[in-house]
């Protein structure tokens, strides 16, 4: 069962004990990869190429994701995947 099949299923109680509420990831800015984004996104290891649409975080190292990546993660988990800062909005 996928990361996003599991939530849908258990929405109710799923996003308040451990993540975010997907309609407030809606709400996160986005931004287009440019050249100083082109690496792995680190949660599908598949390449960030120009004209990806990515999310930066607000922690430490400013780490970045595919959008659809990082906000999979965000319904699971609060926290940057890298540096597991809290501190990401």
């Amino acid at each position: 069962i996928s990361l996003h099949d599991y939530y849908f299923n258990n929405a109710g109680l799923f996003h308040y004990q451990f993540g975010f509420n997907p309609e407030m990831l809606n709400k996160i800015p986005t931004t287009n990869a440019t050249e100083i984004h082109l690496s792995d996104c680190t949660i599908c290891t598949d390449k960030i190429d120009i004209g990806n649409e990515i999310m930066i975080l607000r922690c430490p190292g400013r780490h970045f994701y595919h959008s659809h990546c990082i906000k999979e993660w965000l319904v699971v988990k609060f926290c940057c995947p890298l540096c597991k800062s809290y501190n990401i909005l």
